[in-house]
């Protein structure tokens, strides 16, 4: 006998011996039944998106989201009888089929372990092999909130700008914003139900005026978004606190900047003048001894980098005062007048450090690096007269700031009386509703008579900053005021509406509040009245001045075209009594503006023409001392002009302050500079096309070519024309003073050079410097146009951004699409289209 200890395939055999052998048998081998061929289907859940798709190689291991529908298809090796899942829990599930297919549908729920069975008709099974269920994860949503992303304290617009990041791996739906005040219920407000994408940005501005919020209430916000699954994943994003301050609480943090402001530009005026001494004392000494040494160079290179320091630092300042300034705008803390005034001490900064003094630094630069010791010499005289306009602008404007602080104190009181006043009022009406708390009700006038108590305290403040005598007939209102309160104290009322509340009287509570009510309307009033009067003085004393300035400018006037006309050959005769017109003009000046706020009325044009009026006879006494007398009758002719002109800026300054301006001469400026702007870009598009043409042509410049450009020259000539025309008349423009006379003068150095039939880079530079400029020009009036027409109560959404830099070749596309395009001459249009094309070839 003979015992295989295992068959796997089928044999044959026989049996034999040294005599014999059997016949020849065959063993056939029966396999056991097992799976030849896995096939598993997956339809995924509609929410993923995901298309179906077929797998034969995970050998029956399934891996799917949650809700997906597995069609499960086997192919045996032999025929069996029946199959059939065995999950680890117990359960079954037979697959339907006969002979060697199989197969089965089951929906993925949650992960497991199973093993197929397998049985032949010869009641064979199968080796169990375990296979797997895996349950990919459908990840939750995420939400968070971008902007502002950190707790806020909103100003009185009410108006809260959101910026809401939200993001699934399959899809979202209900965008949804959540919030409570203080401890009240949790409110909703539905965002976006539809959300076609995955990743999804949201701007939202979250409007709560609305809620007429108490000052200190606190809003508690957070976003909340779900996923598109049938599980409905949910999620929040951080919660946030905005906070309603009180008109007396945003004071206080605008006052520290502005006295954080105010105090670096006294230091910034302390260190000029500490410069001013040392750079005098060093011009001084090289009077005496004109050639300079290594060590003296080096000294006066110090003086130069400090000063450009002090310079930078003012521009830091004056954009750091527009911050406060939009603060203010904002929290609608001050009026529109009082707004304009600071607005325009923000712009007196911006004129510290002013393109003459930067011109003076240069040439000083200059100087120090040729060590020319005349050149020096010059340079330095110039310095000097500018570090003293520097400092003397710094002290204007310290003194303007000082002198807005009376107004300002004025303003806080009478807006905190007027956010008293609606506080009253919101409180009597949340009383008349029985659904309201009684101790929250108390706890809010209990709050109201802490902000009156703020009131009385900032009265007497303002009551010590008063000058009794330029200022009495506003002292006088305001005794009125404070005795009016002493004697009807309703504070009394207040505390009585709180006990009544607490008591849960609120018919009681009512008669008091209405009592502090109708107090805090008078109250109001008055201090209204006591703003009407602050306002009211200051301009009869700024016109006052005025008048009187006119008048002795007239007289100066006089005097020196008599002077003029007794000018002879040797102007000594006249020199002690030209001395003395030019002291007496700087006492003037000062004079002038030694009234308080008086700065903020002179237009610009009047500085410009003052500093041509005083350089005229500082040259003026240095040809006399260098013998060069030919020249001083062109000097006398300027200062003659210069107070001519400063008596007509005066006169217009007064009619402008009486007459309350307006907006038209703003809107006016602006379309003349836009049409401007696009002249300029037509005309610097022709410079190119014939710098181009100019080049094609080996050089050479034929006569139709330089007619072109003549023609270009007077164009250019008739724009710096034209915009010395405005200066001279518009007064609008003469606030732009400096800038439109820094466009000018590019425009005419541009149309010398093309009368020159000169083509370059610089002559393209310089056209390009004035588009820039008269860009910068329209930017600052629009921003000066938005202080004063106020903006509505729609406010705009502040979200973050930064402005980059002009894009010249974008402007110039732009510039087709405008209307003013067509207004341009047919032979300028075609240059710009065929310029545009060219830029668009060479990628440019």
């Amino acid at each position: 006998r003979y015992r295989f200890a295992s068959l796997e395939d089928d044999i044959e055999y026989y049996v034999a011996n040294e005599v014999a052998k059997s016949d020849t048998f065959r063993v056939k081998c029966l396999d056991e039944p097992y799976v030849r061929r896995w096939e598993v289907r997956y339809q995924y859940p509609p929410h993923t998106g995901l298309p179906a798709r077929t797998d034969t190689l995970s050998l029956g291991n399934i891996e799917a989201y949650r809700h997906t529908m597995v069609n499960l298809n086997i192919h045996t090796n032999i025929p069996v009888k029946n199959a059939q899942m065995r999950f680890a829990d117990g359960k079954t599930l037979d697959l339907q089929g006969d002979g060697n297919s199989f197969s089965l549908q089951l929906r993925v729920d949650q992960p497991t372990t199973w093993h197929l069975e397998l049985n032949d008709a010869l009641g064979r099974r199968n080796r169990p092999e375990e296979k797997s269920i895996q349950v990919l994860a459908d990840l939750p949503p995420e939400v968070k909130i971008l902007f502002p992303g950190e707790d806020t304290t909103l100003d009185q617009r009410m108006k809260l700008p959101l910026i809401i990041s939200a993001n699934d791996d399959f899809g979202l739906k209900d965008l949804s914003l959540r919030y409570h005040i203080n401890d009240s219920p949790v409110q909703e407000v539905k965002i976006r139900s539809i959300i076609p994408s995955k990743v999804h940005n949201q701007d939202y501005l979250f409007d709560l005026k609305p809620f007429d919020l108490f000052p200190g209430d606190r809003v508690t916000y957070w976003a909340q978004v779900w996923d598109n699954s049938p599980d409905r994943q949910k999620a929040e994003s951080a919660r946030y606190v905005a906070r309603f301050p009180s008109i007396a609480e945003i004071y206080e943090e605008i006052q520290r900047q502005e006295s954080l402001k105010t105090s670096e530009l006294q230091q910034s005026l302390e260190q000029t003048r500490d410069l001013q001494k040392e750079f005098e004392q060093k011009r001084r000494e090289l009077l005496k001894e004109p050639d300079p040494s290594w060590q003296d160079k080096k000294q006066l290179e110090d003086i130069l980098q400090q000063q450009e320091e002090l310079a930078e630092n003012v521009d830091n300042i004056a954009q750091d005062f527009q911050d406060l300034i939009d603060r203010l705008h904002n929290n609608e803390a001050l009026s529109a007048e009082t707004l304009q005034k600071m607005q325009k001490i923000q712009e007196l900064m911006e004129e510290i450090s002013n393109d003459e003094l930067r011109a003076a630094m240069d040439k000083f630069q200059d100087a120090l690096e040729n060590m020319n010791p005349q050149d020096l010499l010059k340079a330095m005289e110039e310095f000097k007269f500018s570090m003293e306009d520097f400092a003397q602008r710094i002290d204007q404007t310290l003194q303007l700031l000082e002198s807005i602080k009376k107004e300002q104190a004025v303003e806080k009181a009478l807006q905190i009386s007027q956010e008293i006043e609606k506080s009253q009022a919101a409180l009597q009406d949340k009383t008349a509703d029985s659904k309201q708390n009684p101790q929250s009700l108390a706890a809010d006038q209990d709050n109201i008579r802490e902000r009156y108590d703020e009131l009385k305290k900032e009265l007497e403040n303002l009551s010590k900053m008063l000058d009794p005598q330029r200022d009495k007939e506003v002292m006088q209102q305001l005794q009125d005021l404070m005795q009016d309160m002493k004697q009807s104290r309703p504070e009394d009322d207040m505390s009585s509406s709180a006990q009544s509340m607490r008591q849960n009287k609120p018919q009681s509570s009512m008669q008091s509040q209405s009592a502090a009510l109708e107090k805090m309307r008078r109250f109001t009033m008055k201090l209204g009245e006591m703003k009407q009067s602050m306002g009211g003085g200051s301009q009869r004393e700024i016109s006052q001045a005025m008048q009187t300035a006119i008048r002795e400018l007239l007289i100066f006037s006089k005097n020196h075209e008599s002077l003029h006309g007794r000018m002879g050959d040797d102007p000594f005769p006249i020199m002690q009594e030209l001395i003395a017109q030019y002291d007496g003009l700087q006492i003037l000046v000062n004079k002038l503006f030694a009234t308080p706020q008086m700065t903020l009325f002179v237009p610009p044009k009047f500085y410009m023409d003052l500093s041509d009026t005083n350089r005229a006879y500082r040259d003026i006494f240095i040809n006399v001392s260098e013998m060069q007398y030919y020249r001083l009758p062109e000097h006398m002719k300027t200062i003659q002009k210069g107070l001519n002109l400063m008596v007509y800026d005066l006169m217009q300054a007064l009619n402008d302050s009486s007459s309350g301006g307006g907006g038209g001469g703003m809107e006016s400026l602006m379309q003349m500079l836009q049409q401007m702007g696009q002249e300029q870009m037509a005309m610097q598009m022709l410079t190119q096309q014939l710098m181009m043409q100019l080049q094609q042509q080996g050089g050479r410049m034929d006569a139709a070519m330089q007619q072109q450009i003549q023609k270009l020259a007077a164009d250019q000539q008739r724009l710096a024309d034209n915009l010395k025309r405005a200066l001279q008349n518009d007064p609008e423009a003469q606030k732009q003073g400096n800038a439109i006379k820094q466009i000018i003068e590019e425009a005419e150095a541009v149309a010398r050079q093309l009368r020159s039939n000169q083509l370059s880079q610089d002559l393209l530079r310089r056209q390009e410097n004035i588009i820039s400029r008269l860009l910068d020009a329209q930017r600052s009036i629009n921003k000066r146009d938005t202080t004063q027409k106020r903006k509505g109560e729609t406010a705009q959404q502040q979200f973050p951004g930064q402005a980059g830099e002009i894009d010249l070749q974008e402007l110039r596309r732009a510039a087709l699409l405008d209307d003013s395009y067509k207004s341009l001459p047919p032979a300028y249009q075609q240059l710009i289209i065929k310029y545009l094309r060219y830029l668009s070839d060479t990628g440019l």
